[in-house]
């Protein structure tokens, strides 16, 4: 690493964990959102790198063996669109939900009413202080 990167992380460390006791982990997922007129949800996995590469070399042998998939998206697949339309429900799903369970530390998901969320736009914070949110959802 060069100095420009070591200090960008110092100063990252600094900033969430400023004591030496402090705990900090770092972590990537990878989430996707699906939504309606009136729900939102952002749904996503945890893995270890290790893992992540893991399932991404097995991944790729699941697309060619089942019918060679160009890329797999759980709500096509659902809805049995092209290219899911050439698989069958136990297919779709349980093989790539198989294979993410198999690999993955977690899994998580946030709902949220959008109307509800509109409606309460001020959120108080300690010491009086408020966020605003945009109507852009």
């Amino acid at each position: 690493m060069g100095d420009h990167e070591e200090s960008v992380f110092a100063d990252l460390l600094d900033s969430v964990a400023p004591a030496a006791t402090d705990l900090i982990m770092l972590i990537k997922s990878y989430f996707d959102e699906s939504y309606n007129d009136g729900l939102l949800c952002v749904a996503g996995y945890t893995f270890t790198s290790a893992k992540a590469r893991a399932l991404d070399e097995e991944w790729k042998k699941m697309l060619a063996r089942y019918k060679r998939l160009p890329f797999f998206h759980m709500s096509a697949c659902n809805t049995n669109e092209p290219p899911f339309d050439r698989l069958t429900e136990a297919e779709c799903i349980a093989v790539a939900i198989g294979l993410i369970n198999k690999y993955s530390l977690f899994g998580y998901a946030v709902t949220v009413d959008q109307r509800a969320f509109r409606a309460s736009r001020k959120i108080p914070l300690p010491r009086g202080q408020q966020i605003r949110f945009k109507e852009s959802l």
